[in-house]
């Protein structure tokens, strides 16, 4: 599993739509709900924020999987720029 499949199960499991979703996170359209469910775009902290205050039980999880899409894309930009990140990439 990962960070946007999960979340993609979250609004499914909820009964809502992307629409929905995106007016529950405060978006006008729900294309940006789109992006993170298909893996394109990683959610933003507001996004993550309140899915964890409307969905607490599932708050564990989705810390767990955003902080591990966010490393990856700190180790992506580091090598990018040459940075081995101390010998641990």
């Amino acid at each position: 599993m990962n960070l946007s499949k999960y979340i993609k199960d979250i609004r499914l499991k909820a009964g809502i739509t992307q629409m929905e979703m995106a007016d529950l996170i405060g978006y006008t359209n729900p294309m940006f709900v789109s992006y993170v469910e298909s893996g394109t775009k990683l959610p933003s902290c507001r996004y993550i924020s309140t899915l964890c205050k409307k969905h607490p039980e599932h708050k564990p999880s989705l810390l767990k999987y955003y902080f591990e899409e966010q490393r990856k894309l700190t180790i992506t930009k580091l090598k990018k720029h040459g940075l081995n990140a101390l010998g641990h990439i």
